[in-house]
């Protein structure tokens, strides 16, 4: 849960191994944010400073209940992290 107007922000690290990858964050809801980034071949991208974090406004969220999905892909698989929270 987080209280409305509450600043979030996520941390964390996308490795690609071997091609590039496309990472997509987006929280559903009554209001729905979506954002995108591009990780070349062999590289690690930080979260932190990636349009996955820097355009998914929590702050702005009327209350609710959300899905957040952050999801990696590329030619080699897919790794998908998906998160219910409330904003109160």
């Amino acid at each position: 849960s987080i209280k409305k107007g509450s600043s979030v922000g996520l941390r964390g690290s996308v490795v690609s191994n071997g091609t590039p990858t496309t990472v997509t964050s987006t929280i559903r809801g009554p209001k729905n944010y979506t954002a995108t980034d591009i990780i070349g071949a062999n590289s690690t991208g930080d979260i932190r400073y990636m349009n996955a974090n820097k355009q998914l406004l929590f702050n702005k969220l009327p209350k609710g209940t959300y899905t957040l999905t952050i999801s990696a892909v590329n030619s080699v698989g897919a790794n998908i992290f998906t998160n219910t929270f409330t904003v109160y």
